[in-house]
C-alpha cells in the first residue's frame, strides 16, 4: 500500500490463495534441508494439503479437531433455520411445527443441542 509500513514485496493474491503459497515456500526449504514431514495436521483447505503432498508425498493430512467441530456447529446452525428441506435422495421434508413456535420435543435442532453436540465432539477428540 501507499502508507510504506512494509519494504518487501506483498502478496498480491488473494489470503486463501497466500496461505498455499507461503505453505509452498517453506516447504521448499524444508526439503532443501533433508528435512521430513510425516504429519501434518490443518483446517480443511485443500491448496494446503495439495502443497503439503507435493513435497511429501507419504505425509498423513490430519483434519483439526476444533475446525471440525467449528465447520460442523455451523452447518447444524443452518439446519436449525430450515423448516423444510430436500435430502441429498430427493426426499423433501418438512418440520412439523412450521408456522409456529417450535414443541418442547419437537425434535428440531436447537442452538443447546449444537452446542452439546459441539462439546461432545470436543470431548472424544480429547479423550
Amino acid at each position: 500500500g501507499s502508507d510504506n509500513l512494509c519494504q518487501d514485496d506483498i502478496y498480491e493474491g488473494t489470503s486463501k490463495a497466500a496461505e498455499g503459497f507461503g505453505a509452498n515456500e517453506v516447504l521448499k526449504l524444508m526439503v532443501k534441508d533433508q528435512m521430513n514431514v510425516e504429519c501434518h495436521i490443518q483446517d480443511g483447505d485443500s491448496t494446503s494439503e495439495n502443497v503439503v503432498l507435493k513435497h511429501f508425498p507419504l505425509c498423513r493430512v490430519l483434519r483439526c479437531g476444533n475446525h471440525v467441530a467449528k465447520n460442523h456447529a455451523i452447518k447444524l446452525d443452518k439446519l436449525r433455520k430450515l423448516k423444510e428441506m430436500t435430502t441429498n435422495d430427493g426426499v423433501r421434508v418438512e418440520c412439523y411445527c412450521k408456522g409456529k413456535k417450535h414443541a418442547k420435543h419437537c425434535g428440531c435442532l436447537t442452538e443447546k443441542f449444537i452446542r452439546n453436540a459441539k462439546a461432545s465432539f470436543q470431548m472424544c477428540l480429547t479423550n
